[in-house]
């Protein structure tokens, strides 16, 4: 029996048509400043049609370089926010993101892995490009994959941070 080779359009709605994974275990700073975002992985996939949803997810490992740190991560399509959401009554608008505050001098080893997942709907078939973001508060650098003290001991986790793109058919 001859095996019978389906294209991308023969398939349902709800289908994955594709995933792309990047990853990186570097381990070293964000710059991070007050209102400013500072890049930690980026991706990209081409879809096959401008009806399909990009499914966005990944994993990150961040920590605090100092005391008192906000710390907040996002993803943007090129260098546009998407996945906004209301504004309510008085509030700000806020973007896809998530947010922890690492505080006291003595959490030399905490650190923050935030999982996370959103979704797209480009309405394209050329390449779109996705970009994690990290934002640090008072003017301070963000650790990426490893604690704020780097002690060679067993006791101090290194960390990896992942972004998957997987097409979803319309």
């Amino acid at each position: 029996m001859a095996l019978t080779r389906l294209n991308n359009q023969a398939l349902p709605a709800g289908s994955v048509l594709q995933v792309k994974t990047f990853k990186t275990t570097t381990q070293g700073t964000i710059t991070g400043a007050a209102g400013a975002w500072g890049d930690i992985l980026t991706g990209s996939i081409t879809p096959n049609s401008t009806s399909s949803t990009i499914y966005i997810t990944g994993h990150t490992m961040l920590s605090n370089p100092g005391t008192g740190l906000e710390l907040g991560i996002k993803i943007v399509r090129g260098s546009t926010d998407f996945f906004i959401g209301d504004n309510g009554s008085n509030n700000s608008q806020t973007e896809a993101t998530l947010g922890n505050k690492i505080a006291g001098s003595s959490e030399n080893y905490v650190t923050w892995t935030p999982s996370w997942h959103c979704y797209d709907t480009p309405n394209t078939t050329s390449a779109v490009t996705y970009k994690l973001q990290a934002y640090g508060s008072e003017s301070q650098n963000i650790n990426l994959n490893r604690p704020r003290d780097d002690t060679n001991a067993d006791y101090v986790f290194k960390g990896i941070t992942s972004l998957i793109l997987m097409e979803i058919a319309g």
